[in-house]
């Protein structure tokens, strides 16, 4: 035999012998598993029920309101309150850290407390609250997040997408908002509330920040960012920031600046885009701001409304806009 048959030998058996050992691989590691996992019971979803009193009210966590809906599972065990040392009327600095499941943030009635509710399996996943009082407010700390290994739930035949968190914000507590939501699903929904300070990032998944109403007063500075996924930003008029930044890497976009825009409210909106497709949404009521800019990349600009006439009329709106990207397409819009 040649040296050069004895070569495509020997690499045609290299070649057939990694799937063998592939093949190895698994079953040693499914052993593994079995053996740590094998004889758990089947997962359970647990019901959580978490509270903290913004107003004068206090609400008992443990309690079941009468008026609510029965829940899609068996009731597991009600989890602690947050400590109820929120004065009433004090500012908030709300810190929320959503990932692997399928979250919503909704409002909830002036007075009422803010409220996380939902259910999970507890041995993959927690739930994790702090409370500290400040000397200028409260600040909370709410993290949902998985605690066993990737190799456990897939041995356990977890599916995170059962996980469902709703959390509750009252209208009318002033509220400095971070929030991060990742691998999963989302709907958040800000209209109504009273936000001092805005902080969202939405990342592997598909997303969708609302303001369906507008905003008590204004809000000085807002950041928006995203990443990998489906997004939508939507009734951004009815946000009223003065200051909006909107970062974006990867993915399908759509930036809606919608909403009852107060007489003569200005917004400066800076958007940087990496690579994907986005459409932004410019109600034909507001002006675009002759000192916006564009800067087109190796991506395909449609900017046409941004050079088209543009309302003029006393106490018209106007939106600053200074748009950067990179690879993809952008579409500027007349809604």
């Amino acid at each position: 035999m040649t040296r050069g048959k004895k070569v495509a030998l020997g690499l045609a058996i290299g070649c057939l012998g990694v799937p063998v050992l592939l093949a190895f691989i698994v079953a040693g590691v499914a052993l593994v598993g079995h053996a740590m996992y094998g004889d758990d019971p089947p997962p359970k979803p647990e019901t959580i029920k978490l509270s903290i009193p913004l107003g004068g009210s206090h609400h008992d966590a443990g309690a079941e309101d009468a008026s609510a809906e029965p829940g899609p599972v068996t009731p597991g065990r009600d989890l602690p309150a947050f400590d109820p040392v929120l004065a009433s009327g004090r500012p908030v600095r709300l810190t929320v850290e959503f990932e692997e499941g399928e979250f919503a943030v909704v409002p909830g009635p002036p007075g009422s407390a803010l409220r996380a509710e939902g259910f999970f399996d507890p041995r993959d996943y927690e739930l994790i609250h702090e409370t500290h009082e400040g000397t200028d407010g409260a600040e909370v700390s709410i993290r949902f997040r998985r605690k066993s290994s990737f190799l456990a739930l897939i041995f356990r035949g977890v599916d995170e997408s059962g996980n469902k968190v709703t959390l509750t914000i009252p209208k009318g507590a002033p509220t400095a908002l971070g929030l991060r939501v990742s691998k999963g699903e989302s709907r958040i929904e800000l209209g109504g509330l009273t936000l001092t300070e805005l902080n969202v990032r939405m990342a592997m998944g598909d997303h969708r920040v609302q303001f369906s109403e507008p905003v008590a007063g204004t809000i000085p500075s807002a950041v928006l960012q995203a990443s990998m996924g489906d997004i939508r930003m939507l009734g951004l008029g009815n946000a009223h920031a003065e200051i909006l930044g909107i970062n974006a890497s990867m993915g399908d976009m759509r930036v809606d600046f919608g909403g009852q825009w107060p007489d003569a409210f200005q917004t400066q909106a800076t958007m940087r885009f990496k690579m994907g497709e986005v459409r932004i949404g410019v109600p034909a009521g507001v002006r675009i701001a002759e000192s916006s800019s564009n800067r087109v990349m190796m991506a395909e600009g449609h900017m046409a409304a941004m050079t088209e006439d543009q309302p003029a009329a006393p106490g018209t709106p106007s939106l600053e806009m200074h748009i950067s990207m990179m690879f993809g397409e952008v579409h500027v819009l007349r809604d």
